[in-house]
């Protein structure tokens, strides 16, 4: 997908930031008990915000709340979700 944060201060990664994602979308499930199954290709969008945490100088802890839209096979499947992640 295409992706974008944008960090509200002058120094990426430091600090309050959103980020965009779009792109491509596919759903895979695989199972011991059911069986696998891939879904056909469709689209998916996510929007969210979080805080960027500077460790040294090139390594950064994020916090990020996002919420994310796909849509495959003419389902919508919406997330809301809280990460912790790394930048480098």
């Amino acid at each position: 997908s295409a992706s974008m944060m944008h960090f509200f201060n002058n120094k990426i990664g430091k600090g309050p930031f959103v980020r965009v994602d779009m792109g491509p979308s596919r759903l895979v499930l695989d199972t011991n008990f059911a069986g696998n199954f891939n879904s056909e290709w469709g689209f998916g969008a996510l929007v969210g915000g979080g805080v960027g945490i500077p460790i040294t100088s090139g390594t950064r802890i994020t916090i990020n709340a996002n919420y994310t839209v796909r849509r495959v096979e003419g389902e919508n499947l919406k997330i809301l979700g809280v990460t912790i992640g790394g930048l480098f």
